[in-house]
This record gives structure tokens, C-alpha cells and sequence, in this order.
């Protein structure tokens, strides 16, 4: 007797790609498009994290603005032989300093923000909800499916059949 089965092209268990409590997750059976928001963990602390490296970034421009203008001064005096080299090298290599450690804030500010954008599961197409492995309040840790996403749009279809009948 020849049996029929229909299966998606695509259906993908979808992981947290961060540690966090639970917030929310999408309701089985519900249809999503793609890019639709699927799970949300709490991301709190991420946030607060940004405040303060945005803080410290700030701190750090003004730093560098101080001596990029310190460096102008002493150029001036330097010239007219009013002040010692080493004082402006000083100057210059502080300033340098200053640059990089803006430049490593930035860095370090735009991993918070991928960290914060992680922590919200979406879907990477369109389909439904077939099932839910977690529930709202559980602490989820990266990598470990949260839900599964089967594409409903895509489908094969498989007959199997005797060789003879």
C-alpha cells in the first residue's frame, strides 16, 4: 500500500543566542512572518550596560578634545622655545592613548548593542509555531532551543510505493 507524506523544506528548532530569563514567547500554532519577533529575554542589564559605556564614552571624547587642544598650545610654545619637547611628546602621547581607548569604547558599545539585539529571538521565515520547548519565566542559556519554526509555504511531497503491486 503506497503511503503519502507532505514535509516542509524548512523546519528549524531557533536557539537563544543569549543568556536570560524568559520574558515572552510566541503561542503554538501561530502563524509569523518573517522577521516577526518570536521570543524576548530580558535584557535589563545589557541596557544598563550601554547607559554606562555611553557614559564613559563621553567622558573619553572630552578627554581627547582637552588634549588635542593641550597638543595645539604646546605646539606654539614649542616653537617659540618656550616650553620643553619632551612636555609636548608627553602631550602627544597621551592624546594617542586618549584616541584608542574611545576607539576600544566603541567597539565594546557595539558588541552591547549585538548583545541586546540578540536577545530577542526572530524568525528567519515565514511559517507557524509547531512547538514551544521553554515557558515564560525559565532561565534560558545560549544555545538551547526555545522554539520550533516549521515553514508551511515550502512543502515536499514524498510517495512511497511497492516496487510491484
Amino acid at each position: 500500500m503506497p503511503s503519502i507524506f507532505i514535509i516542509s523544506r524548512r523546519n528549524s528548532p531557533l536557539s537563544a543566542e543569549q543568556t536570560g530569563q524568559l520574558l515572552w514567547i510566541e503561542e503554538v500554532g501561530a502563524t509569523v512572518e518573517k522577521g516577526q519577533l518570536l521570543a524576548r529575554l530580558d535584557n535589563r542589564h545589557l541596557k544598563l550596560r550601554l547607559a554606562q559605556q555611553k557614559a564613559e564614552l563621553k567622558q573619553h571624547k572630552a578627554n581627547v578634545v582637552y588634549l588635542e587642544k593641550q597638543k595645539g598650545r604646546m605646539s606654539k610654545l614649542n616653537k617659540m622655545n618656550n616650553t620643553a619637547l619632551s612636555e609636548l611628546e608627553r602631550i602627544e602621547k597621551d592624546l594617542a592613548i586618549a584616541v584608542n581607548e574611545v576607539d576600544a569604547l566603541k567597539l565594546s558599545l557595539e558588541q552591547t548593542l549585538l548583545a541586546i539585539e540578540k536577545s530577542e529571538i526572530t524568525a528567519p521565515f515565514a511559517g507557524s509555531i509547531s512547538q514551544r520547548f521553554v515557558s515564560e519565566g525559565e532561565l534560558i542559556t545560549s544555545g538551547r532551543p526555545v522554539i520550533q519554526l516549521v515553514d508551511t509555504h515550502h512543502l515536499d511531497v514524498k510517495i512511497s510505493a511497492p516496487l510491484s503491486i
